[in-house]
């Protein structure tokens, strides 16, 4: 979900795993040319969900390792969680919709402003297809925090 730490978090285990990080948002302003709160203006967030999804296949096929800090809305397209739960491991990085909301609320660039009850009900729709991750962690304490005790739930996962 927005704004619970998933670009600086997968940063941080990126570089702790020794391998490539990629930031679907960043990647997809790269292309595009430009922000993602203007390509969901511009052409809406289904267009937004489609780069995303092909860019996730694309990732796929060409990297054999990396750590992908994806939307929060990826995992709702269609056959885009079944694309990652089988080509990686996936991680639900989890926090109360109250903090998260706090955290984004004054960002100009998060496209999909919104009021406290909508965002409660945007994660409420959300959270069950990112509860099929292969692991959850509560991102809750220093982004170094939540990245260690994920390290360890990855080590213990692949072992």
């Amino acid at each position: 979900m927005m704004g619970v730490g998933k670009t600086t978090i997968g940063q941080l285990l990126a570089k702790k795993l020794l391998i490539e990080f990629i930031d679907t948002d960043a990647q997809i302003q790269s292309n595009e040319g430009i922000s993602i709160t203007s390509l969901f203006k511009q052409h809406g967030e289904q267009y937004f969900r489609k780069l995303e999804a092909k860019l996730i296949e694309k990732i796929s096929i060409e990297l054999p390792k990396y750590v992908v800090s994806c939307g929060g809305g990826l995992p709702l397209v269609p056959f885009a969680m079944e694309k990652m739960l089988t080509n990686g491991t996936v991680v639900f990085l989890d926090a109360p919709p109250t903090i998260l909301f706090d955290r984004i609320r004054n960002s100009s660039s998060r496209p999909m402003k919104t009021t406290m009850l909508e965002f409660e009900k945007l994660y409420e729709y959300r959270v069950t297809q990112y509860e099929r991750a292969d692991l959850k962690i509560k991102a809750l304490g220093s982004p170094e925090s939540i990245t260690e005790q994920l390290y360890k739930d990855l080590v213990q996962f692949w072992s």
